[in-house]
C-alpha cells in the first residue's frame, strides 16, 4: 500500500472559556500566533488574542483506501487532546486535508499553486470541558 501524507487543518471556535482558561491562553498567546503556524507531526495550534477561533494544523501519515478520512480523523482527534490538555472549551471543528504526494505530482506537472484541499469535514456541536 502507498503511505500518503496528509496535512491536516483543523479549526474551530472557543467555547464557554472561564477566567483561568482566557489567562491561560492569553498568557501563551505569543507562542501561538499564525507566524509559529507548521504542519508537524504532534500539531500546532495557532489563535489570537480575540480568543473567538483557533486553528490546528498537524502532519499525518497514513496507508490504505480510505487513508484521507483516517488522516481527517486523527488530526480532529489531535486537535480535541490539544485543548483537552488545556482545559478549554470549543466548538464548531471543521477539518481539511491535503495529499501531499498529490500537491507535488501538480507541481511537478507544471500545475501553478500548491494545490487544493482535497477532504473538508465537518464534526458535530459543542465540547465543554468537564
Amino acid at each position: 500500500m502507498t503511505l500518503h501524507i496528509y496535512r491536516v487543518l483543523v479549526r474551530g471556535r472557543f467555547d464557554r472559556l472561564d477566567g483561568d482558561a482566557r489567562a491561560c491562553l492569553l498568557a501563551e498567546a505569543d507562542e501561538h500566533t499564525v507566524a509559529a503556524a507548521a504542519f508537524t507531526e504532534t500539531g500546532t495550534l495557532t489563535y489570537d488574542r480575540a480568543l473567538t477561533s483557533f486553528g490546528f494544523r498537524i502532519q499525518v501519515r497514513a496507508r490504505g483506501d480510505d487513508s484521507e478520512a483516517r488522516a481527517a480523523e486523527q488530526g480532529t482527534d489531535a486537535a480535541r487532546a490539544a485543548l483537552d490538555r488545556r482545559g478549554v472549551g470549543y466548538r464548531d471543528l471543521r477539518s481539511t486535508t491535503s495529499d501531499m504526494a498529490a500537491v507535488w505530482e501538480r507541481q511537478g506537472a507544471g500545475t501553478p499553486g500548491p494545490g487544493r484541499a482535497t477532504h473538508r469535514r465537518v464534526v458535530g456541536g459543542p465540547h465543554r470541558r468537564p
